[in-house]
């Protein structure tokens, strides 16, 4: 376990929140925060919640009062203690749900494979001051992945390096530059919009999220390492796919043929352990498929686009502390795509807002019930793209990608062709 100055998490929640105060119109009265903040002398929970919603652009939600904060902190100590994985139900049979949709393989209009190497923008079409921003970021990135990559030696020893390097980090200060990248383009374009989404969410936020907790007390253990590993793995593919000029001779690299396989998607998200605010949400798997996906890693760093974006949405929105992937290969023999599907239960709050509106509606920019509205757009473009459609709306009206409330599941799901071998 993590050995942290009396204060140091207090310290770091006030800085947060002091952000929050200075940069943002609905920030609360002072009185009001001081009376939030307090509560972290006895729970020491707040700060990893504050990350969240700060990376999400929400102001923090307020307590009606210290009863109901402490009984919010007392459910999520119980849920952290709660980590074991549970297998997976075989009653849960999402594809099952879905009957309408085709099983056969979808038409595909492209004359070569997509690579997913569209959806970018060029660095120097962000300020001065982002660029630095997003470019110690990627050092900061490179780092941690230096540190939790699995090297020779001991377990113990792979441990101690970690818990030296996250005892280390100003998480405060890391914070509050990934929340200050982009809040200065006030008419910014869709493309700029749905860019900066993505690199201040995807991995990292389920990252700082589990960095923060270790930083607080979360003993480390081999699984923390592997699951830091891939959060912070993925993140610097999704940044290098979505930003050129970041770090043009590993892009380079990335857009080399290199067959990917299922398994580096079914490997690091079965049983992950995802830390949002003040829970931790587990991810069941069920791949019906064992084959390639993608030819290079700019195309696969587009599907962990696609893919963080569902998941970062339904493990927000989980009425549980369960959200699931399924993968259908279709057709069923000889198959040509892949279907995914990420299910999560809803509230019935949350269940009758949606059964109001048609649910395709959240792959539209800006359309969101607490977010951006960014993240199921990026999904669409992408699943358009890879098909050679004109447009999301049309990869939505083609149900190449989509979602739907069935009960109280909400389940959304696209395609993506499969990669022959090379």
């Amino acid at each position: 376990m993590l050995s942290r100055p009396l204060g140091t998490s207090l310290t770091a929640a006030l800085a947060a929140v002091s952000f929050m105060a200075e940069n943002a119109s609905e920030a609360r009265a002072s009185e009001q925060f001081a009376q939030h903040i307090a509560m972290i002398r006895r729970n020491g929970q707040l700060e990893a919640q504050l990350i969240g919603e700060l990376l999400d652009g929400t102001p923090p939600q307020q307590p009606q009062n210290a009863c109901e904060n402490l009984g919010r902190t007392q459910v999520a100590k119980r849920r952290l203690e709660v980590d074991t994985p549970r297998p997976v139900s075989e009653s849960m049979s999402d594809d099952a749900l879905l009957p309408s949709l085709r099983t056969d393989s979808l038409p595909n209009f492209r004359k070569r494979r997509y690579l997913g190497d569209d959806l970018c923008l060029p660095l120097s079409a962000f300020t001065a001051a982002d660029g630095e921003r997003v470019r110690e970021l990627y050092d900061f990135l490179q780092d941690a992945f230096a540190v939790f990559s699995p090297a020779p030696g001991s377990a113990s020893a792979e441990l101690e390096r970690a818990e030296e390097f996250i005892r280390e980090q100003d998480l405060s200060a890391r914070l509050r530059s990934v929340r200050q990248f982009g809040i200065s383009y006030h008419d910014a374009s869709e493309l700029m919009a749905k860019t900066i989404h993505d690199v201040r969410g995807g991995g990292l936020s389920f990252l700082l999220n589990h960095l923060q907790f270790a930083q607080m007390g979360d003993e480390l253990s081999g699984e923390s390492l592997r699951t830091f590993f891939f959060l912070t793995r993925d993140h610097l593919k999704i940044m290098r796919n979505a930003l050129l000029g970041l770090d043009d001779a590993k892009r380079a690299e990335d857009l080399l043929p290199k067959l990917h396989g299922i398994s580096f998607i079914v490997e690091k998200w079965t049983n992950a352990l995802l830390h949002d605010a003040q829970r931790q949400v587990r991810l069941e798997v069920d791949s019906r498929f064992d084959g390639n996906i993608s030819e290079c890693c700019v195309e696969f760093g587009a599907l962990d686009r696609i893919l963080y974006n569902l998941i970062n949405n339904a493990s927000r929105h989980t009425a549980t502390d369960r959200v699931r992937l399924t993968i259908v290969p279709l057709p069923a023999t000889h198959p040509l795509d892949l279907r995914f599907i990420v299910a999560n239960e809803v509230s019935e709050t949350e269940a009758a807002n949606l059964g109001s509106r048609d649910p395709t509606e959240l792959f539209r920019p800006g359309v969101s019930s607490t977010g951006s509205g960014f993240g199921m757009t990026v999904a669409a473009d992408f699943v358009a793209n890879a098909y050679g459609l004109g447009s999301r709306d049309e990869a939505v009206a083609g149900q190449y990608v989509g979602a739907q409330l069935v009960d109280r599941r909400f389940v959304a799901w696209f395609h993506w062709p499969i990669a022959p071998d090379i």
